[in-house]
């Protein structure tokens, strides 16, 4: 019998995009059938609405995952984007910080990449061939610690 090893599982939902995306493509369409719009103006509407909808499909919520000797991470419903890292690359794991200037989703920062759902804290990654990366997280604490213990 195999012996499985628990992993780790968080998902952070992007509530902003929740709430102001549905409410202006609602906002847009509703506008559109007032003003009785021709309808090419209907057409491109619509084509708003759906590509503020299909934005909230790929970015609405940021999950990171450690299964097996792997961590995961991606944002959204889609399944894209999405990336991963063996745990074996990473060097060190500690907790950190990210400022409002730095803001939300994916950005290149002066510390490496920086891939956050929401608030100001993450996990601070150095990797063996000196690279740096943050996954911002609710519970930075835990994650790092989760991974800490896996680190060859």
């Amino acid at each position: 019998m195999a012996i499985t090893t628990p992993g780790y599982e968080r998902r952070q939902v992007l509530w902003l995009l929740w709430i102001v995306l549905p409410g202006t493509a609602a906002l847009t369409w509703w506008l559109a059938g007032a003003v009785q719009a021709e309808p090419r103006a209907q057409l491109a509407v619509a084509a708003v609405a759906a590509s503020e909808l299909l934005v909230l499909a790929g970015l609405g919520r940021f999950v990171v995952r450690v299964q097996g000797d792997t961590l995961h991470w991606r944002f959204g419903y889609l399944g894209w984007p999405h990336w991963q890292l063996p745990l074996a690359d990473i060097r060190t794991v500690e907790q950190a910080r990210c400022t409002w200037v730095e803001g939300w989703g994916i950005r290149r920062t002066k510390e490496g990449m920086l891939y956050n759902a929401r608030g100001s804290g993450a996990v601070r990654l150095t990797l063996k061939d000196g690279r740096r990366l943050r996954l911002g997280s609710d519970e930075p604490d835990r994650l790092a610690a989760f991974i800490a213990a896996r680190l060859t």
